[in-house]
């Protein structure tokens, strides 16, 4: 993993095993993160400038495109960002997290995930991970497919 953007974590001093969440982040940050992703601003420069984000990228300058970000949610704090991701072609999956069914069931009214809501379940083998797997498998074909046509630029890397 290279970033993290949503919240941050306490670390045990002496294993330096993430314990728990110490912060956790709004709906609305969410989808700024999401733009941040797509636009390639780390989240360290994003503390540093935090409207940087709203600054005006071409698509073709953009270093992920939406059409290849996969967004794992479990309620309805999710929904716009799933709404922006299956807006855009990219992959919305729900979960069913240790909340309630009633708010997973949320996030499928209005067709607002693209797949699930799938039992919060990441071993291997489980049909979430199945499913996630399938994803990045489709993503990197779609990639594949795209340049061989040459239409796909090189990621930006910073």
């Amino acid at each position: 993993m290279k970033d993290i953007f949503g919240c941050t974590f306490d670390v045990h001093p002496k294993t330096g095993v993430l314990q728990f969440p110490k912060s956790i982040i709004t709906f609305t940050e969410k989808t700024k993160f999401i733009f941040a992703i797509n636009k390639g601003i780390s989240s360290s420069q994003l503390r540093r400038s935090p409207y940087e984000v709203n600054n005006f990228m071409k698509e073709a300058k953009r270093r992920i495109p939406f059409s290849n970000i996969i967004y794992i949610g479990d309620g309805p704090s999710d929904i716009p960002c799933l709404s922006l991701i299956k807006k855009f072609e990219g992959i919305g999956i729900g979960v069913i997290g240790s909340g309630s069914v009633r708010k997973s069931y949320e996030l499928a009214k209005g067709r607002r995930v693209t797949v699930g809501p799938y039992d919060c379940d990441y071993r291997r083998g489980s049909t979430l991970r199945k499913m996630i797997e399938q994803a990045i498998e489709d993503i990197g074909l779609s990639i594949v497919r795209q340049k061989e046509r040459g239409v796909v630029r090189s990621p930006r890397y910073s």
